[in-house]
């Protein structure tokens, strides 16, 4: 491992290194340049490919609901004695969604699904990227209320070879959409598997709960077969919507456009402004 000032030896001049954000095997740090806060995101060198594919996208990025990457390529450095990739990206003012205290009322739960399946639409049909691991710890709401989708690191561009192994993909156990479990469907990804995910984190918002839950032994066999609570005294509209979007199968969930105006629906219902 690294100390700070040996980090600080590789960044660029006129990069001011703040505080770590998060850990693990992709480390984030805060930093500041030219009186902007950005953030610099690091990982060990073997993760350079998935990095590369994330630059590459990220660095074209111009949607409120996404972060833009502020390096063209990668930047590789020796720190600490270890060989690390790491780039500079956006950074997001708000509060990770997981932060959040107390259930969302049905208008809040349909703004983050409107600014969500935006962020989706732009990955999809601008990138054909599905970003397979949408959940409260990747998602900031920003002071003024709205979302913004963090962490493309993990997305599958469906053009191109997959450089995932194992037997399971990026993604997080919780926040699954079925198809996630059984890595030779990857191919079968596109946005309705980002859907999914939404309505995973919409559901959890407005009940506490996931629909899902990991920590049973039945998680699994649940989530392959569809079988989630239907909470009760939600909007008609609003759960129409969660319906849809938590189908079992791909092909009965909506599309981008139809979840829009199921979103739309529901928020007329809800009278939301």
């Amino acid at each position: 491992m690294f100390t700070n000032d040996q980090l600080r030896e590789v960044l660029p001049e006129g990069v001011t290194l703040g505080s770590q954000i998060k850990g693990g095997k992709r480390l984030v740090y805060g930093a500041e340049q030219d009186g902007k806060q950005i953030v610099i995101k690091l990982m060990p060198r073997d993760q350079l490919e998935r990095a590369e594919r994330e630059v590459a996208i990220g660095c074209t990025f111009d949607h409120p609901n996404l972060a833009r990457i502020l390096d063209s390529e990668v930047r590789e450095s020796k720190i600490g004695g270890e060989d690390y990739a790491w780039f500079r990206e956006e950074f997001i003012d708000g509060e990770p969604l997981s932060d959040r205290t107390e259930k969302y009322a049905p208008c809040d739960a349909l703004a983050l699904a409107s600014d969500l399946t935006s962020a989706v639409d732009y990955l999809w049909n601008r990138h054909t990227v599905v970003h397979r691991d949408i959940k409260p710890l990747n998602i900031i709401r920003r002071p003024d209320g709205t979302f913004a989708l963090i962490d493309v690191g993990s997305g599958r561009h469906q053009l191109e070879d997959s450089i995932t192994s194992g037997a399971l993909g990026p993604g997080t156990n919780g926040h699954l959409a079925p198809e996630q479990l059984e890595l030779e469907k990857s191919h079968d990804f596109d946005s309705r598997t980002d859907l999914f995910l939404i309505g995973i984190v919409v559901f959890q918002v407005l009940t506490d709960i996931r629909p899902f839950r990991p920590d049973k032994p039945d998680y699994a066999p649940k989530l392959l077969s569809g079988d989630w609570p239907r909470p009760q005294g939600l909007p008609p509209a609003t759960m129409v919507l969660l319906e849809r979007l938590l189908a079992r199968q791909l092909h009965q969930r909506p599309t981008i456009e139809q979840a829009k105006r199921l979103i739309a629906a529901a928020q007329e219902e809800s009278r939301c402004s």
